[in-house]
């Protein structure tokens, strides 16, 4: 078992090159542990100190989207996190030379490709990482695998100054993580203690925890809305499912094809939205009909919410209701211009939505005081399509977005013009530009608290919500959903 990370920049100008054959590179911090296996992407998920202290036990190769520039071998030294900007910086000491891959040549066409096909196995690349700025940690013998490919000349020397990369990464021996802890990180986010939370069995309990949490919040913070969210298993993030990893370590499928699935889903079902003026209103009817979106579902209802904690019978996994306070004053509207740039994401392809990353990451090393992006902007290709998109839905917008509300996540009122909606008291989280999963740390405009739900009391509090009133017919309200709700009434009734 041998491990490397894998840092890829979209090119070589998004690396700063410092003294002593040292650099440095600057990602979101969204894409740490992008294409990386499910069991060690859920280990690193968390940025820690001790995980970067383990990491630095491994190999970097650094290398750039589609294998132009150069690749290199490296050392991680020092890793320092940006809070406010959400971004990591990566320290690191080239212990190899900058090898310049072969160019591309109509005549040597076959060779080049395979050539590159064979890179991307040996670096365990997976659909379309090569086309990914991201920083991945891969489970593969780095140097084992380079041999093969006689890249780099001096790649036994190299090795030696690795003498752990195959130690069990899932299961380090203590030790390692203090192998370099002379030397300063430069992390200084604390790990945060986790607490199991409390535990309900039926919907007086959890009627109770509801107004105790809430007694708490009202004390602590006034001017708050809470909104709810059921999980069926408390393993899961505050997450659209649009900007999940896939389980099976093909990175973040459905937001690489984000824009397609907005266009094909209006292109063959252009009826359904007839009445939609916004992108909101669009993004809100294709979550209603299980598109992979931005959005996430609220509701203002806590009963709602555990209902969906325990509606799938078949997870094998305690439920979860989430409370998510939020100030009122940042709980945006249908209408909103902030919310009108975070729905026209949707439309940027993914090459387009990585290059206005990597382009708010570079206008900011330049001036750190940069917050705005506007006109002066527009020579960059990707944000003038960008507004594009903005200004075909909002003719009067004035090109000024600031780059807080851009990559934010923000709560949103919908109109109540669907059903479901109405029925679900729903409202939304909309996730911006490489936005993350919530935590109880990891956005300060949010207040979390969880309650949980034992997978076998499941059952037992459907059927204390269905007196309520609170069932299949009523939470997805439609013919459908009605006749199996009264089928399956028919079919349990006993006399």
């Amino acid at each position: 078992m041998a491990y490397f990370n894998l840092l890829q920049c979209y090119s070589k100008d998004e690396v700063d090159n410092l003294e002593n054959n040292f650099i440095s590179i600057t990602y979101d911090s969204s894409r740490f542990v992008e294409h990386t296996d499910e069991q060690i992407r859920l280990k690193f998920k968390e940025l820690k100190e001790e995980s970067f202290l383990i990491l630095r036990n491994f190999p970097c190769i650094i290398c750039f989207e589609n294998f132009k520039d150069y690749i290199a071998i490296a050392e991680l030294q020092d890793v320092k996190l940006n809070t406010n900007k959400k971004t990591i910086t990566a320290t690191l000491k080239l212990i190899s030379e900058k090898e310049s891959l072969p160019s591309y040549n109509p005549k040597t066409k076959f060779d080049f490709l395979l050539e590159l096909e064979t890179l991307e196995k040996a670096l365990n690349f997976d659909g379309r990482e090569k086309t990914r700025t991201h920083w991945a940690i891969k489970n593969a013998d780095l140097f084992h695998n380079l041999a093969l490919l006689n890249i780099f000349d001096n790649l036994d020397t190299i090795e030696e100054n690795f003498p752990n990369h195959n130690i069990d990464l899932l299961n380090p021996p203590q030790i390692i993580g203090q192998l370099n802890a002379k030397i300063s990180t430069g992390f200084s986010v604390k790990a945060s203690l986790t607490t199991t939370p409390p535990y309900i069995s039926n919907v007086p309990n959890f009627i109770n925890k509801i107004i105790e949490i809430n007694k708490k919040n009202d004390n602590k913070n006034e001017n708050h809305e809470v909104f709810y969210r059921g999980h069926g298993k408390f393993s899961y993030e505050l997450l659209p499912t649009l900007l999940r990893e896939d389980p099976n370590g093909k990175g973040k499928i459905y937001l690489e094809g984000e824009h397609l699935l907005f266009r094909e889903l209006l292109t063959t079902e252009p009826l359904s939205f007839n009445n939609d003026i916004s992108g909101f209103d669009i993004l809100t009817r294709m979550q209603h009909y299980g598109m992979p979106t931005r959005m996430l579902d609220i509701s203002s209802n806590p009963l709602t919410a555990l209902y969906f904690a325990c509606e799938n019978l078949k997870h094998d996994e305690d439920g979860e209701v989430i409370l998510i306070s939020t100030k009122k004053t940042d709980i945006c509207f249908y209408d909103s211009d902030k919310i009108s740039c975070l729905t026209n994401l949707a439309k940027l392809n993914a090459t387009q939505k990585d290059q206005l990353s990597q382009y708010i990451i570079k206008s900011q090393k330049t001036d750190p005081k940069k917050n705005i992006l506007d006109e002066k902007d527009m020579t960059e290709k990707c944000y003038e399509q960008y507004l594009h998109f903005i200004l075909n839905e909002k003719p009067y917008f004035k090109p000024r977005i600031e780059i807080k509300d851009l990559k934010n996540i923000f709560c949103v009122k919908g109109r109540l013009n669907q059903e479901r909606i109405i029925a679900q008291s729903g409202s939304f989280l909309i996730f911006g530009l490489d936005a993350e999963a919530i935590t109880s740390s990891s956005n300060p405009n949010f207040i979390i608290h969880k309650i949980r739900v034992k997978k076998d009391h499941k059952k037992a509090i459907l059927d204390e919500l269905d007196l309520l009133n609170i069932n299949q017919r009523t939470v997805y309200p439609s013919m459908e959903n009605s006749a199996k709700y009264i089928k399956n009434k028919l079919e349990n009734f006993t006399i």
